[in-house]
């Protein structure tokens, strides 16, 4: 990111403002100081706070595409290929009912006297 410093070594980061100016994208509509209050204000002055957070959102996203970071996602759905149907899944083999009054077969188990004389 040195590069994006524009050659202020004290605070380390650009601000978004100054690369959006750089690559000619939207720019800031206003100040974040009290976003806070307008956010918690007013139904006008909580409108005001998001239509600030869109734009910052949008005005990242722009910068982003312009340092090539991201693929513009308008251009990137019109030349995505249209999404394939998944494969039919086979169906679980079916296991036969029982009846109520059946007894459920026990697997792994010692077999009880009754089932030991149907055996021998």
């Amino acid at each position: 990111m040195r590069e994006w410093q524009f050659g202020n070594r004290y605070e380390g980061f650009v601000k978004l403002d100054q690369l959006a100016a750089f690559f000619g994208t939207r720019r800031k509509t206003g100040d974040g100081a009290d976003f806070h209050k307008k956010f918690f204000g007013t139904p006008e002055e909580r409108e005001e706070a998001l239509a600030y957070c869109r734009n910052d959102v949008l005005m990242t996203a722009e910068v982003a595409v312009k340092m090539r970071l991201i693929v513009n996602p308008a251009k990137q759905v019109a030349t995505q290929p249209e999404p394939q149907a998944a494969p039919p899944q086979p169906e679980p083999p079916k296991q036969a009912a029982h009846h109520v009054d059946e007894p459920q077969p026990v697997h792994n188990a010692t077999p009880t006297v009754a089932q030991q004389d149907d055996i021998y």
